[in-house]
């Protein structure tokens, strides 16, 4: 079985979880198996550090 994946654009994205959550609702609907998500995309790096709260809420 073929498996297709994508990347989220950092840029696009730009720490916006409800662009986010619209785009992997799409990706879900058009079959996509697998999805990059970049951690400075949705800010969830500062001062060079991973800022757990941040993702806590992302993954929410």
């Amino acid at each position: 079985m073929l498996k297709i994946g994508v990347k989220i654009d950092e840029v696009r994205i730009d720490g916006d979880l409800k662009k986010l959550a619209s785009d992997l609702t799409h990706y879900k609907k058009i079959n996509i198996s697998a999805t990059e998500i970049p951690v400075h995309g949705l800010d969830a790096i500062k001062y060079g550090r991973l800022d757990k709260g941040r993702v806590r809420i992302i993954k929410a």
